[in-house]
């Protein structure tokens, strides 16, 4: 009986996190249509330059881990598969991963410290981008996925969206300092307007939150 229950559970939970990624992957895909048509607000752009935001970027990264999601938990729930395969679970908790470290950064930063206003936060499209999508794709990992307890060599890839992305910004706004400053134009984030040599601590910084969060979402999830 106990046994039976177990099997239902798992598979309405299965049920559940295959809607939740549905809707992660057309809520994502709307939002940055949106942006990159309409580009207006603050930390928005038309066209190609939307990619220039981590925002953005980590979105495009959680849409495409839940699609990818979607289509092993159909091979789940028809018998095909266990499981989600272990590729598949480092992909989506390094997706969530981003999209959280995204919805901390507006919350914690960019509105109390960068004074951004917060109309333009959750404004428009980045309403989707800061706030809808990262409690989405964070309570889909934690309470449906189902994943399994990954080791520290899978933690470790999570920070790679991270760093990739800290290689073109850091690059981009220390090309263009000017005696030590990095002009907001290049700084669009307002990380380094302390001066360019803050770079040595926010990078690793924000390397170690990076994990931090995938440890706390890799150990919470149900």
């Amino acid at each position: 009986m106990y046994y039976n229950s177990a099997m239902k559970s798992s598979r309405s939970k299965t049920y559940i996190a295959f809607i939740l990624d549905i809707v992660i992957a057309v809520v994502v895909a709307a939002a940055v249509v949106w942006m990159v048509v309409a580009g207006e607000g603050d930390l928005t752009a038309q066209g190609a330059a939307a990619l220039k935001f981590f925002t953005v970027d980590s979105n495009i990264l959680a849409a495409l881990a839940a699609l990818v999601c979607a289509v092993c938990h159909v091979r789940v729930l028809r018998g095909q598969a266990q499981a989600l395969p272990l590729w598949a679970q480092v992909l989506k908790l390094a997706a969530t991963g981003a999209t959280t470290l995204t919805f901390f950064v507006v919350i914690l930063f960019l509105v109390p410290v960068a004074k951004a206003p917060v109309v333009a936060m959750y404004g428009g499209s980045n309403f989707v981008l800061h706030l809808v999508a990262p409690l989405l794709a964070a309570a889909a990992y934690l309470l449906f996925e189902q994943p399994n307890r990954l080791g520290a060599k899978q933690l470790v890839w999570c920070a790679l969206p991270t760093l990739a992305y800290e290689g073109y910004y850091g690059v981009n706004a220390l090309t263009h300092a000017q005696g030590g400053q990095v002009p907001l134009a290049y700084d669009w984030y307002h990380f380094l307007q302390g001066g360019a040599q803050t770079a040595i601590v926010i990078a690793p910084l924000f390397l170690l939150v990076t994990f931090v969060i995938a440890y706390a979402l890799n150990r919470l999830a149900r």
